[in-house]
């Protein structure tokens, strides 16, 4: 949160999306303790630092270092904003699962999204630099490093504004949001993202992974304070029903911050916004402390928030520092010079907006706008210490750190192992006694482990430099519960050890009685068995025992029960019957005597536990307090009426003519005041708690009552003369911790009375169900008849002839359909596509747990009816190639506003019907679009071509052929006419579907999300979701393959600093098509899209083989290696350039195929950024190509003929032995054949004398002897020494055969002792220039 706001300079927001994690860890490892006393164990009057660590990354040592700052200073706390835009915590994933209700977020898909989130906001705001987070160790090092310095911490989670990175997070996990409301600074795309608080689904999963963060603070000792902040949520434009959310949302996580045993914090402009209506009669917690940063026309001000009965922390927006305005001009707000210029006049104890008191505490709040801007670390500490210099009353020294000692556990079964450590202390020294019953790792250090060995309680004892803290620590013999005895013939219980540890169970008998794990079915049975808990069924005859035994990994036992099988017996009239339901009525629960055991019942059906309840202590507050009957009594109070656990006291004993004396415990106060006089500002009142028995007077106020006495103060004025001054003094309690007084202006002179209330302990029997079923329980000679029943769910389902819907999981059919046109196969319901409408069939479900009892059951009505399509909405798709619009058939048109001029700004679309789309697997969206599209594309409506020579109308535009690419649905961050290519920029789909009432898209067929299109045909500032066809433009810029482009180029160059992008083929012979380079009409020519950037990324590119040729690899070649080496481009005129740079492959369809010179990690293509790279199989396609402005890249396609009946191959043969070791085809048009007088020149090196043959596409090939030329020639032939003997003519002149001969010996003088050097040039000419990968050394010894 950036509180620069919209009263002063339209001050913008911020976004807190780091998500701040700490592992709690429990039994064997430690809990992290710190510290505690009053919220968080800080002194009363707070002094907070506010570190904007939620935009802007910083490392543990620069926190560390801001920490060292404040505690030299006297500060109390430093708030971290981790989630505030950015997302600068990430929790383990173990702590991120997200329940809605709807849908449970794994961790480990919620941890991607989160780390996904934040990537895209810092790439967003091209904060590349800015990339980090802290994980659970890292903020745990930092907690503890601050409790080292007397410093507490107070994690900062923004809601539901400031969320950029969550809100990508949700996107990603795909959650139907949009961005409801943002802010944003003067920093280009800076902008403070927030969701509608009335969005379900995002509501839910927002406040879920809060309270996980909410938890994890909460189980660390010292951490007192958790602010959800809640600003700047777009309050202007919410209706009653959006506010109301908005409040509910606060209202509910301020809950789960109290259950955590923490006080939430918010910031004020959300609280009480003038004007908003409220309903279900809803008002924002009144324990909510106010963080009050500004005022404002629509802001409620701090003086009637502070009469409304809230705290008040002074965050005033005067203080506010942003880094990277460093100026030490006074005039400028968000400056350094304005802010210290500020402290002077803008005292801590006083907030803006109304200049109301306060007696919580003050925040000086740093901010990050611009997460690029350095932080001049010299400001920054003078701008700490200045808030202290200008208060120095208030920033006084705090006591250092308390130590305290904890336990992980307090209560052990022997066998389990607890931590045990202290805080605030370096080192400590270990004892324990009595020493038997515990047993401790270690006897010195901060933390250590106790083993429980015996039955007892030990003492634990730390000594720390001289002082000893202690922990009392209980330890029990394990046992087996229940403790039952008596088993009933035929029925089952579940046994389990107290501590719920896992164990070994046996049995004595088995034939007595059967073990089942309860992960095992009910059938199954083992002698032997590891688990927690184990189920017993009573297999044998009444009065048969054996005995049940729990062992630890050694097999030595722990406990043990003996059980003995009795008869089944009567149902008593007196029995209790209890009648429960799966998943409705989850228990009923009986008074029984401590002591006492269940026995009989069948677990399966139904559990028995019996449990003693603590006696529960609550207060209770008194709603109509009356001035007569206080006398006598002690009530508990508090500052407010919504406190669960006041720890205040008062006392009132009645003093006569209806006055009070007051005590707190045993000491007696009163509210006093001190007046001192001077001639110049008259009297002035000190007040304060006075020690003594005083009378005071009472009265009652609303439910509250206020506590005063009426103070007068006698002196002598400037002229000698005696005057009196009276006041009225009040008891006041501060922070809710202590009592103090104040003058009548005091917000916290209403005290508030509770009374305790306690009950006492009892034992408790609870009947839980677990599956459909009658089972009997006896408790204390008390018979339970409990009968649980499996909920029914009635599912009405009107199908369509051939629709087929998916039955819950793990259900089966127990009544099937008789209407013999609906059938249940394979868990799915399919409707016979002869169906006649009207059909009604019933079908009958039922689902059974691991035990096989039933759990739940089903009744699906399917009605066979039609749907009347022409009701509902088609779905719109909008049309585009890179960011222009294409126009084509049946085309419609939007709103204006695409283009940026609203006369020009239109795109087309076209609309799928639903009944063309209708099916439970959808259909891909090139059957419901064209997939090729003859066309043209258009900017804003009006025709407009950029090739030279055509004048932009009508007549003059040629048509095109487009290729469908991919569908892309973008949330937020629309495609616009001119803007960049956001084809990557949303989630890809390939799938379309009307199915259950809604349209549906996916990429996968697995995964389908809700469309809508909403707002996709109108005007572009109405738009919420867009669903564009992206295209792909056809091209000839090689005659042999069809080439499709995402990115389409100039026929001559328009951009001195652009590029340029050629194509050619390469046949098996080794002819490349074309060979000289620019290729006129087929040279394409790019702009540099941004003078910021050395490159241009031109996307997607596509080979579509024709029926004579197919492509098995592409590469990609630069004009140059070096980006220092370009191109003279001129605007309109033919360039002079070659490629002189290295191939690389880009794509092959198998890596089989690779020629040698590609298999090394060097010849795979990556791109400039990475962003592309080389891959393998499917389509031939690369994802693009990136190249270096004023250079060229050439895209080669190697080709393989297609062999047809008419098809000439060339074979390259050994002389030795007739073997093959090549060949390749040419095809040509029938009746073409090789020359009758083919053969060898003279010399025989090069083209074949009458090779020459035309191929199928007027191209001359030549046969060529020379092997080095051939590109798939293995590297063994291509670079040896040979020699071509021979070329034969097959008889029908469609063959010709190159016999060869190899030499692959070559000898070479070593003198013995001297090294030898062999260059590959010296073995075979052409291996100078070969790319050798590997050299294999093979010495043999020759006899001399």
């Amino acid at each position: 949160m950036s509180h620069l706001k919209n009263k002063v300079a339209r001050r913008t927001a911020r976004l807190t999306s780091v998500l701040l994690a700490v592992l709690m860890i429990l039994t064997v490892a430690p809990i992290i303790a710190f510290p505690a006393s009053a919220a968080d164990g800080s002194s009363d009057f707070m002094r907070i630092f506010h570190l904007d660590c939620g935009r802007k990354y910083f490392s543990i040592d620069a926190v560390e270092k801001i920490i060292d700052e404040l505690a030299t200073n006297h500060y109390t706390h430093i708030q971290l904003a981790f989630g505030n835009e950015g997302l600068r915590l990430i929790l383990n994933e173990e702590n991120l699962t997200v329940k809605t209700s709807t849908k449970t977020y794994a961790g480990s898909d919620v941890k991607t999204a989160l780390v996904n989130g934040n990537t895209s906001y810092d790439k967003s705001q091209t904060f590349s630099a800015n990339q980090g987070a802290w994980n659970e160790s890292q903020m745990t090092e930092i907690i503890k490093y601050a409790h080292s310095k007397g410093i507490k911490v107070i994690p900062m989670f923004d809601i539901p504004g400031h969320m950029n990175a969550v809100i990508a997070a949700m996107k990603e996990l795909r959650i139907s949001v949009s961005v409801y409301s943002q802010v944003g600074t003067n920093y280009p795309g800076n902008i403070g993202q927030s969701f509608d608080p009335t969005n379900t689904e995002a509501n839910e999963f927002a406040k879920g992974l809060l309270i996980n963060y909410i938890k994890f603070f909460g189980n660390i000792d010292g951490v007192g304070y958790f602010n959800i902040a809640g600003d700047e949520c777009g309050f202007a434009k919410m209706d009653a029903n959006t506010y109301t959310a908005y409040a509910k949302l606060m209202n509910a996580l301020n809950a789960e911050v109290k259950a955590a045993g923490m006080t939430t914090l918010m910031f004020n402009d959300g609280v009480n916004y003038k004007n908003k209506t409220l309903n279900d009669n809803v008002s924002f917690d009144k324990d909510i402390v106010i963080c009050y940063w500004t005022g404002g026309d629509h802001y409620a001000t701090s003086t009637e928030l502070a009469s409304s009965g809230y705290s008040l922390i002074n965050t005033n927006v005067h203080w506010y520092y942003v880094a990277g305005n460093e100026s030490t001009n006074t005039g400028n707000l968000f400056y350094y010079g304005y802010a210290i210029n500020s402290m002077k006049t803008k005292k801590c104890n006083v907030c803006d907006g109304g200049d109301a008191p306060t007696t919580y505490g003050c925040m000086l709040a740093f901010w990050c706008d611009n997460p690029t801007k350095s932080v001049n670390t010299s400001n920054l500490y003078s701008y700490i210490a200045e808030l202290k210099k200008q208060n120095p009353t208030y920033f006084t020294a705090t006591p250092d750190p308390v130590v305290t000692i904890s336990a992980t556990s307090k209560t052990l079964y022997v066998g389990q192992i607890a931590n045990v450590s202290v805080t605030n202390a370096t080192s400590a020294t270990w004892t324990v006694e009595p020493a038997d019953v515990l047993e401790l790792s270690a006897t010195s250090g901060t933390q250590i482990m106790v083993t429980a060995k015996k039955a007892g309680t030990a003492k634990v004892t730390a000594t720390v430099n001289g002082t000893g803290y202690s922990v009392d620590i209980v330890v029990l013999n394990d046992k087996i519960v229940p403790s039952t005895t008596e088993i009933m013939k035929g029925n089952s219980i579940t046994l389990s050890l107290a501590s719920n540890r896992a164990v070994t169970w046996t049995v004595s008998d088995e034939n007595v009685l059967k073990l089942n794990t309860a992960s095992a079915t009910a059938a199954a049975r083992a002698a032997t068995a590891t688990s927690n808990a184990i189920q017993v069924e009573a297999i044998g005859e009444v009065g048969d025992k054996a005995t049940v035994t729990a062992s630890d990994n050694t097999g030595t036992a722990i406990a043990s029960i003996e059980l003995t099988v009795i008869a089944a017996h009567e149902i008593p009239a007196d029995a209790i019957e209890i009648d429960l339901e799966v998943g409705g009525k989850d228990s009923a629960s009986y008074d029984v005597a401590n002591g006492s055991t269940a026995t009989c019942g069948d677990a399966t059906i139904a559990t028995a536990n019996i449990v003693e309840v603590e006696g529960k202590t609550t207060y209770e507050y008194v709603t109509s307090p009356s001035s007569t009957s206080l006398a006598g009594k002690t009530f508990y109070v508090a500052s407010n009426a919504t406190t669960t656990t006041p720890t205040l006291q008062l006392t009132f004993e009645n003093a006569g003519n209806g006055q009070y004396y007051i005590k707190n415990a045993s000491d007696y106060m009163y509210p006093n005041a001190t007046g001192s006089y001077d001639w110049r500002n008259g009297v002035t009142w000190s007040y304060s708690r006075g020690s003594g028995k005083q009378a005071v007077e009472i009265s009652v106020v609303n439910g509250y009552i206020r506590i005063s006495k009426g103070i007068t103060f006698t002196y002598t004025d400037r002229r000698g003369r005696t005057q009196t001054a009276n006041t009225t003094a009040y008891l006041t309690i501060s922070r809710g911790t202590s009592f103090d007084a104040g003058s009548s202006d005091s917000s916290s002179r209403n005290i508030y009375l509770y009374e305790k209330k306690t009950t006492d302990p009892k034992t408790t029997l609870t009947f839980t169900p677990v599956a459909e079923g009658e089972t009997t329980y006896i408790v204390d000679g008390k018979t339970y008849v409990v009968n649980v029943k499996a909920p029914t769910e009635t599912v009405n389902k009107a199908l369509n002839p051939g629709d087929i819907l998916t039955l819950p999981s793990n259900s089966s059919v127990t009544t099937a359909a008789e209407s013999g046109y609906i059938s249940v196969v394979d868990g799915k319901i399919t409707v016979a596509s002869n169906a006649p409408e009207g059909t009604t069939d019933v079908i009958h479900l039922e689902q059974k747990n691991s035990a096989g009892r039933v759990i739940k059951h089903w009744v699906y009505n399917i009605t066979v009816s039609k749907i009347d399509f022409s009701t509902i909405a088609s779905l719109p798709i909008q049309l585009w190639i890179t960011n222009q619009t294409i126009r084509a058939e049946e085309t419609k048109q939007t709103g204006t506003g695409y283009g940026g001029d609203s006369s020009l700004g239109m795109v087309n679309y076209l609309e799928i019907s639903a009944q063309s789309a209708y099916g439970e697997n959808g259909f891909a969206l090139s059957e419901l679009i064209p997939a090729v599209i003859d066309g043209m594309y258009e900017w804003g409506g009006t025709n407009f071509t950029y090739d030279y020579g055509l004048s932009q109308n009508e007549s003059a535009k040629p048509r095109r052929t487009f290729d469908l690419l991919r569908g892309v649905r973008l949330s937020s961050n629309y495609q616009k006419v001119w803007s960049d290519n956001c084809v990557l920029n949303g989630d890809d789909f390939n799938y379309v579907r009307y199915w259950g009432g809604k349209w549906e898209a996916s990429a996968d067929r697995i995964n389908w999300w809700s469309v809508t299109g909403n707002g996709s045909t109108g005007a572009y500032s109405g738009l919420k979701e867009q669903l564009n066809a992206y295209y792909m433009q056809r091209t000839d810029v090689t005659d042999e393959v069809i080439t499709d482009v995402t990115d389409w180029g100039e026929a001559r160059p328009k951009d001195a600093n652009g590029v340029i992008l050629d194509y050619a083929v390469k046949y098996p012979d080794g002819t490349i098509v074309p060979s000289e380079f620019p290729n006129d009409g087929k040279t394409k020519y790019f702009n540099l899209l941004s003078t910021s950037t050395s490159y241009r990324r031109i996307l997607d590119i596509k080979a579509l083989e024709t029926s004579g040729y197919e492509v098995y690899m592409i590469t990609v070649t630069p004009s140059s290696d070096s980006s220092s080496n370009t191109i003279s481009i001129t605007t309109g005129s033919k360039p002079t350039y070659s490629y002189a740079g290295t191939e690389k492959v880009a794509w092959v369809d198998d890596e089989a195929n690779l020629p040698a010179k590609f298999q090394t990690a060097d010849a795979k293509y990556k791109s400039i950024s990475g962003a592309i790279e080389y891959t393998v199989g499917g389509d031939p396609t690369i994802k693009g190509v990136e190249i270096y402005t004023k250079q060229a890249m050439l895209v080669t396609y190697y080709l393989r003929p297609v062999v047809t009946k008419d098809s000439l191959t060339v074979h390259y043969r050994l002389k030795s032995d007739n073997s093959e070791f090549y060949s390749y085809n040419i095809n040509v048009i029938s009746g073409t054949v090789f020359k009758e007088n083919i053969g060898l020149d003279d010399p025989w090196q090069g083209p074949l004398l009458n090779g020459d043959v035309k191929n199928d596409m007027g191209l001359i090939q030549q046969v060529s002897a020379d092997l080095e030329t051939i590109p798939t020639i293995g590297a063994q032939y291509r670079f040896a020494e040979y020699t071509c003997d021979s070329v034969i003519r097959s008889a029908d002149g469609k063959d010709v055969y190159l016999y060869y001969t190899f030499n692959v010996n070559k000898s070479f003088v070593i003198d013995f002792g001297l090294p030898v050097t062999i260059k590959p040039a010296q073995i075979v000419d052409s291996l100078g220039s070969a790319h050798i990968t590997n050299v294999l050394v093979e010495v043999r010894h020759m006899a001399m």
